[in-house]
């Protein structure tokens, strides 16, 4: 598939809130979040669609891709970009991970010329099998701890 980064349009972030994946996935739902006008865009969110101009997928920075508590607070300070990433629901599992993986690499690295960082879901055993594929390196464990669940999630970096 060819993959191509736009920016990050209220037509684009409105489909991604839509999006409704099957369980045990579904903690990446949107379940809270209405359909704002005022929903803020900003610099931190690449849309990423295929050659026929459908949303495929976003990335995210900074931020906007780190999962914060206590305990992780002490891991985001050093000197690796956060890498947030997600595809369309009905692409996962599909083998296209990997290229999808590789493609935010290469344009995340040439954009900011840092190495990389991204945080998962532990039981998320799909995306880090495509993670350490695509060369990230296993890293710390913590818990983030919500008002109907307790996830544990791991860093990964790419050196």
């Amino acid at each position: 598939m060819n993959f191509k980064i736009v920016d990050m349009s209220y037509y684009y972030k409105y489909e991604i809130i839509k999006w409704k994946y099957d369980k045990p996935y579904d903690v990446y739902n949107f379940p809270n979040i209405k359909l704002d006008p005022n929903i803020v865009i900003n610099d931190k969110y690449f849309a990423v669609i295929n050659e026929y101009l459908e949303l495929v997928g976003y990335y995210c920075i900074d931020d906007e891709a780190r999962v914060i508590t206590e305990e992780s607070r002490g891991i985001y300070t050093d000197d690796f970009l956060d890498m947030g990433l997600s595809m369309k629901p009905d692409l996962t599992g599909k083998g296209l991970g990997l290229e999808f993986v590789k493609f935010g690499e290469s344009f995340l690295k040439h954009k900011y010329n840092k190495r990389l960082r991204l945080t998962v879901a532990c039981f998320n055993k799909r995306a880090i099998k495509v993670y350490k594929k695509a060369g990230f390196s296993l890293g710390e464990k913590f818990i983030k701890h919500a008002p109907n669940w307790d996830y544990e999630f791991m860093i990964m970096r790419l050196f």
